[in-house]
């Protein structure tokens, strides 16, 4: 069986995550889409889907079964189902604003983390519902800083730290992450239009209309 590898979304949990007055990225809507979508990314890079701006496909969904483990096949199914109805990738991102798909990846990835101690489990109380939250060692989080840090001064970024460091500048959250000099560096060598620049502009329109949707459902 093929291993499955998330380096996005582990990474991604790693700078994301923090408990303030309640998790960063446990229970909140827009960071935990930007999770769905980092894992939708490494799926692409395991040749798991293909994702592009326009289309979404699964070229051997026995492969994408067996390979994700049981915790996600939720995503499987539901990833299935989507792409039947259509392939078009705005539409196959309405997954990204699933709460349930959010937390099967959280719940997937936090155990994974957690036995490499890059991470701790504490358990949170939220709404009377106890959570267990995955809060990332401070020595991991500088650890993936640190590289990132390198490999924008190298310029010798992969493909899959070029990727995250795309979702943080979509999430507006680069300046909290690295130096001044190295989000300008960053930034200055982005390429306009790029596939990835495409994908987080679709996520993030795919976001906002949902929380029109749900605004006007509370209204």
């Amino acid at each position: 069986m093929m291993r499955l590898e998330l380096p996005i979304t582990q990474d991604y949990l790693i700078l994301t995550e923090k408990i303030t007055t309640r998790p960063v990225l446990r229970t909140r809507f827009t960071t935990q889409a930007y999770l769905v979508l980092a894992t939708f990314l490494d799926l692409r890079d395991q040749h798991l889907i293909t994702l592009t701006p326009q289309h979404v496909t699964i070229p051997d969904f026995d492969r994408l079964q067996a390979t994700l483990p049981a915790s996600l096949q939720e995503l499987v199914t539901r990833l299935r189902t989507a792409v039947t109805a259509s392939s078009a990738t705005a539409d196959v991102f309405k997954l990204l604003v699933s709460w349930n798909l959010a937390n099967a990846i959280y719940d997937t990835v936090g155990p994974q983390l957690a036995a490499t101690q890059q991470v701790e489990p504490v358990v949170f109380q939220n709404n009377l519902l106890p959570h267990t939250i995955y809060v990332p060692q401070e020595a991991a989080k500088q650890r993936a800083i640190k590289q990132l840090e390198a490999e924008i001064r190298q310029r010798r970024l992969t493909p899959a730290h070029q990727d995250l460091l795309a979702i943080f500048d979509r999430l507006q959250a680069l300046q909290w992450l690295l130096p001044a000099d190295l989000v300008t560096q960053w930034s200055a060598a982005q390429s306009k239009d790029t596939t990835i620049q495409q994908l987080t502009a679709l996520a993030q329109h795919r976001i906002t209309m949902r929380k029109f949707e749900l605004d006007s459902w509370l209204s």
